[in-house]
């Protein structure tokens, strides 16, 4: 049940859901995927793989460089070569990147570049690395403080 014209009120009427089917129109919306402070384990990679498939956009974590993959198993998160591989394979059509330790100030190229290339290395190899240019604080501060434009989207 649901009221009509707002919040239950004595001027409100109440109806079925089903009898505004004439009313509505039902579209496919977009699916986003958001993962994030997960460690590296078959388990958790399976799990997130059939929660993000065929996500249109795919926010995830890459903590930690490929070359500190060992640091990132320690730590619970996830390796940048990690992000975009899962992302690769849940077939997400975006990925956008975030939650990089602050350990990699003025590195955001190199993380950015190990998502893209680990996403893009069997799907479509004719994908060039983006170029992207974006202030470091950017990485270290949640993206609804300040919104991002480094993702990837394969047609």
């Amino acid at each position: 049940m649901i009221h009509i014209d707002g919040a239950a009120a004595p001027d409100s009427r109440v109806e079925r859901l089903g009898g505004l089917r004439d009313l509505l129109t039902v579209t496919a919306g977009q699916k986003i995927s958001y993962v994030t402070d997960v460690a590296d384990t078959p388990a958790n990679r399976a799990a997130i793989i059939a929660l993000a498939r065929n996500a249109d956009i795919l926010f995830i974590e890459g903590a930690f460089a490929g070359r500190d993959a060992e640091l990132a198993r320690q730590r619970a998160h996830l390796t940048t070569i990690a992000a975009g591989e899962i992302a690769r394979e849940a077939n997400a059509h975006r990925v956008e990147p975030f939650h990089f330790s602050p350990r990699y100030a003025g590195e955001e190229q190199l993380l950015l570049a190990e998502v893209m290339a680990a996403f893009a290395q069997t799907m479509r190899p004719d994908l060039d690395l983006l170029d992207v240019s974006v202030s470091p604080s950017l990485f270290f501060t949640t993206p609804a403080k300040k919104p991002h434009q480094f993702g990837m989207r394969l047609e």
